[in-house]
């Protein structure tokens, strides 16, 4: 594998082992209770769904990231496809011309 794999893997997952330690402290504070409607929500799990939408957020990112590395991934073997018509093209040319000069 060379190192551009190793950052597509080892960034997600040190993300994940980041959320996990977070999330564990966030659960582990004393839940206090807030009345927002009518409805008692502990701020743990206000903590969590904003957790939760960050995880979503930077998923996300990573998916715009890769989908970036994919397209140039694609542009590049494109060019490389290209190149190595128009070489063999050069090629034939030269063989021609070494054979009409004989």
């Amino acid at each position: 594998m060379n190192t551009a794999s190793y950052r597509l893997f080892f960034r997600p997952f040190f993300l994940f082992l980041a959320m996990a330690i977070v999330s564990k402290t966030v659960v582990a504070e004393e839940p206090t209770i807030i009345e927002h409607d009518h409805v008692e929500i502990g701020s743990n799990q206000l903590k969590m769904t904003a957790m939760g939408m960050e995880i979503q957020t930077l998923k996300a990112r990573e998916n715009v990231k890769h989908k970036m590395l994919e397209d140039k991934i694609k542009k590049l073997e494109l060019s490389v496809s290209e190149m190595t018509a128009r070489m063999k093209t050069a090629e034939e040319e030269l063989a021609f011309m070494r054979r009409t000069r004989r």
